[in-house]
């Protein structure tokens, strides 16, 4: 019977890992997924004190306003928070890439293709490890049943 509890929990384990991934992917898979990628005009940047630390230095966050044309001819902006390294750059080029949803051009952001290697090495892994999770815990649980007789879910 130890088995099917510790099958149980790694089942569990496995339904919470992809559970964290929908949730943490549900706001950019739209975009992924739908999205049309445009280029944009960036109009201004600024910086907003955040706050000191313990040390009392004190933090910022950097923003960009863009615009961009849509396929269909409108005319949008928006607003998104970037790291110190591309709010630096973003002076010299002063274009960048914006994803936006066709049927609601108003859900738009910046694109995260400059962000795919790091995209891809953290949700890969994780994809796997649930996956892994997920049957070895269905192994184990089953095979804990198997032990006593019967499952639960076989009508006998």
């Amino acid at each position: 019977m130890k088995i099917g509890i510790t099958g149980f929990v790694i089942l569990v384990l496995g339904l919470w890992l992809f559970s964290f991934l929908l949730v943490s992917l549900s706001d950019n898979l739209p975009l992924w997924l739908l999205g049309q990628t445009v280029s944009a005009q960036v109009d201004e940047s600024w910086v907003e004190k955040t706050g000191e630390n313990r040390a009392g230095e004190q933090s910022f966050q950097y923003f960009i306003q863009y615009s961009f044309t849509t396929l269909d001819g409108d005319n949008l902006s928006g607003t998104s928070s970037v790291a110190v390294g591309e709010w630096l750059l973003l002076d010299a080029v002063g274009e960048i890439q914006v994803v936006y949803l066709p049927a609601n051009p108003s859900v738009n952001k910046l694109s995260d293709a400059r962000f795919i290697p790091l995209i891809l090495c953290s949700y890969i892994p994780l994809i796997i490890i649930g996956l892994s999770l997920l049957l070895a815990g269905w192994s184990m649980l089953t095979k804990g049943f198997q032990r006593i007789g019967t499952a639960p879910w076989v009508a006998g």
